[in-house]
């Protein structure tokens, strides 16, 4: 379904119940559900359609969280909205129950901004010199920085001073490598490990790849985008969100089936593709079509989207 007055996206990203759009003119549009203020736009109630971000004109980047929502400024700073709550997701310091903001705050600290990223309840941004900050919600270790107490502002993920690209709780390397932190129950870390007491607070390499382009991370897995055009995916698999034909979660990356031309990748509770000829596939969890090939059923293999490219 096409959503309605835009025209002009160049970016876009979702959180749990709401979607946001990164303008040419470099405002930002967001629709959906706002009781915590996650659209940002001065109030609580939720919209059908978008409503334009409170004082934002010159975003580069956006990203979204669960509950909050975050922008990158040209200028290299970050500013945050949405999410009431005790972690300090927004990351401008404050912290406790019921602290959040309906309209854009700045993120402290930080000047140097070329990316973000977000998680359900956490922030991070790279920083021109090639490491992280993160920020927000910790008690697994998904900021990074060797504890698990969490931070109402930005702190810098331990050993990592060469990262290219960021998700959530994953560093792409200059040499093609991967690390990620925090949880890791269901082998989301990538490090052959898994369990209760195989979280990490500091950052860990992910097994075997040495040629990734592109990181994302969803729900319970991650997924790398590798220079030939394939796809390896680690993590969480009960609904084939690895899309390797099975529902067996792995601790280590698995090749997806059937890619070998992607140039974009994303991930929720499920993964997609874009495909260099403009089409999409989608795999995993479809309890309400999100894979868009016009069925409810979880794909362990991609599918292609409906309505998309060649």
């Amino acid at each position: 379904m096409q959503v309605l007055a835009i025209a002009d996206a160049t970016a876009i990203a979702t959180g749990e119940l709401h979607s946001c759009a990164l303008r040419q003119n470099g405002t930002i549009s967001c629709w959906g559900d706002n009781d915590y203020g996650q659209l940002g736009n001065g109030n609580e109630a939720d919209s059908v359609i978008p409503m334009q971000v409170v004082g934002i004109t010159d975003a580069a980047a956006i990203a979204a969280g669960d509950i909050h929502s975050c922008a990158l400024h040209r200028n290299g700073t970050i500013s945050c909205w949405g999410h009431k709550g005790e972690y300090g997701l927004l990351g401008d310091g404050r912290g406790g129950v019921n602290v959040g903001s309906s309209v854009p705050v700045q993120v402290t600290g930080i000047t140097d901004a070329t990316a973000i990223a977000a998680g359900g309840a956490h922030s991070c941004a790279l920083h021109r010199t090639g490491t992280i900050s993160c920020w927000g919600y910790n008690r697994d270790g998904r900021l990074g920085n060797g504890t698990t107490r969490s931070s109402s502002v930005p702190v810098q993920v331990t050993g990592i001073t060469d990262a290219t690209a960021i998700s959530s709780t994953c560093a792409l390397h200059q040499n093609g490598t991967i690390s990620c932190w925090g949880y890791n129950s269901a082998g989301q870390l990538g490090n052959g490990q898994s369990g209760r007491n195989a979280d990490s607070s500091v950052p860990v390499q992910v097994f075997g790849i040495t040629d990734a382009t592109a990181i994302t991370t969803g729900a319970s897995h991650s997924c790398a985008l590798h220079q030939n055009g394939t796809i390896s995916c680690w993590g969480y698999n009960g609904s084939g969100q690895l899309g390797n034909g099975t529902n067996r979660d792995s601790s280590v990356p698995v090749q997806v089936t059937g890619i070998s031309d992607a140039k974009v990748i994303a991930t929720g509770d499920h993964s997609c593709a874009l495909h260099r000829n403009g089409t999409i596939s989608c795999w995993g969890h479809n309890n309400v079509g999100q894979l868009g090939d016009g069925t409810t059923r979880d794909r362990s293999t991609p599918v292609r989207v409906v309505g998309f490219g060649g």
